[in-house]
């Protein structure tokens, strides 16, 4: 009796345990089935967020925003590549958008009109000056000039060259006032020529640091674009080859063409030699007359001999 407890016992015991790994299996299961859900998930998500920065950054829409947020000093510069079939408003209408919104033509050529060439096309580079303000606009409205085929920008942050030329001009100045102090009090000659040559070192540097932030102040208040215009092609419908009846057709007509041309030519040298004609067909009616005449009194004496 006791052994066959302890059997039935063993069977429960054995049953229970089955069923916690059972259950603990199904949890893992589950469990690994949530996490990979989650990780198949996220990459669609990373995958459609690719597509989605993929597609606009294709997008001819796109904004660019360079504002300056953060109190930089920052040069900016564009580039713009457009083409065009109206080639002279094109950039007719570049450089009247340049002086309007107050900037200037920094640089301009135009080439390629050649008339040796059938296939010749022309094409514009200008490098111009706007307010930086008016910068991001005309980056994103340059597609009113034509198709722009690309365009970018870049920024030079200068900030920190431009503080440590401030201070080095602080610095100078500070050195100047120094040296016209002790120009006052120099009493020796030679140390007031020491001192004048020093002071007109120093003013050098000075003029040329006040020079170096005029040209930062100039190059990040007026940013550069620089824009490259060309003349599209105009497709032009190729010539269809003469059938075999058109070629006889235009060969005979060639030929009389021909004809009449050598005719009008014939008369056009027939009167324009009729002032000679007047003149020398009298002489040659002379002349032959007296041919004639002498002949006459030839054959006479001839046959009274």
């Amino acid at each position: 009796m006791f052994q066959k407890k302890k059997y039935l016992l063993g069977i429960v015991l054995l049953g229970i345990s089955l069923l916690l790994n059972g259950c603990s299996s199904a949890s893992y299961i589950s469990n690994t089935d949530k996490a990979t859900s989650e990780i198949a998930t996220e990459e669609i998500k990373q995958e459609s967020t690719m597509d989605t920065l993929n597609s606009t950054t294709g997008n001819s829409n796109i904004q660019f925003d360079t504002s300056n947020k953060l109190n930089r000093k920052v040069i900016k510069t564009g580039i713009i590549n457009l083409q065009t079939k109206t080639f002279d408003v094109t950039v007719q209408q570049v450089m009247d958008k340049v002086n309007n919104i107050g900037g200037f033509i920094q640089n301009c050529s135009i080439g390629g009109n050649d008339l040796y060439d059938t296939y010749s096309r022309r094409s514009a580079y200008l490098s111009i000056r706007i307010p930086n303000i008016e910068f991001d606009q005309f980056m994103n409205e340059s597609e009113q000039f034509g198709n722009v085929t690309s365009k970018s920008i870049e920024g030079e942050d200068v900030t920190d060259k431009y503080m440590d030329t401030e201070i080095r001009l602080e610095t100078l100045e500070i050195q100047a006032e120094r040296l016209k102090e002790l120009l006052k009090q120099a009493g020796d000659l030679d140390k007031l020529f020491k001192i004048e040559k020093e002071l007109a070192n120093v003013t050098y540097e000075i003029e040329s640091l006040k020079g170096t932030l005029k040209k930062y102040d100039s190059l990040i208040d007026y940013s550069t674009i620089e824009i490259y215009i060309d003349e599209a092609d105009v497709y032009v419908e190729p010539i269809k080859e003469d059938t075999f009846g058109e070629r006889i057709k235009n060969t005979f007509m060639r030929s009389v063409q021909g004809l009449v041309d050598l005719l009008q030519n014939l008369c056009v040298v027939i009167v324009g030699s009729l002032p000679f004609l007047i003149i020398l067909i009298p002489i040659i009616v002379i002349v032959i007359k007296i041919i004639r005449s002498k002949r006459n009194k030839q054959n006479h004496t001839d046959n009274d001999k």
